[in-house]
């Protein structure tokens, strides 16, 4: 009997020891970088045809290519050639 409660002493002292071990192999390796800023010059004003753009940044796509996006309206002014000049 003392030999079972040895052994399930042993088991357990070595459970605890290797399942503290998880939380650290599972952590990212990779240091924290800050986004990439990037701004995207719509054609007009926001529109539906700009959708998929607004959905994929509030359901975190960009966020998760650590990526900071900012959508600017078009206007009558501001032409694209002049915009990529700049």
């Amino acid at each position: 009997m003392r030999q079972f409660i040895v052994k399930h002493r042993l088991f357990v002292y070595l459970w605890f020891i290797l399942s503290s071990f998880v939380p650290i192999g599972c952590r990212s390796h990779l240091p924290a970088t800050p986004p990439d800023n990037i701004t995207i010059q719509l054609k007009w004003v926001h529109q539906a045809q700009f959708a998929g753009f607004y959905v994929a940044q509030e359901e975190g796509y960009y966020a998760e290519e650590n990526i900071q996006v900012t959508f600017l309206e078009g206007d009558q002014k501001s032409g694209m050639p002049c915009m990529i000049c700049n």
